[in-house]
């Protein structure tokens, strides 16, 4: 039988509140907190951040705020990106 990640993973239904998407979520939602609390200016500092939360990340990537994810563990992004805030 397959675990709720595996299912989700693989585009099956999955049980969003499984305790690892509860560890996910909790770990992403407390380093969005210091994100988005940032001055513009911090550029090493939410890099780090962003490296921490990414599953992988390229270098010159820029993300505006506020950020908005929820699990973060699953997001790549290549070099020179920049993705604006809503």
């Amino acid at each position: 039988m397959k675990t709720e990640l595996e299912k989700c993973l693989s585009g099956e239904w999955y049980d969003c509140h499984a305790p690892v998407f509860i560890e996910f979520k909790t770990k992403t939602h407390k380093l969005l907190l210091e994100y988005n609390a940032l001055p513009y200016d911090a550029k090493e500092k939410k890099y780090a951040i962003l490296k921490d939360m990414f599953e992988n990340i390229g270098k010159n990537v820029s993300v505006g705020s506020p950020f908005v994810c929820d699990y973060g563990c699953h997001i790549m992004q290549a070099c020179s990106m920049h993705a604006p805030s809503a």
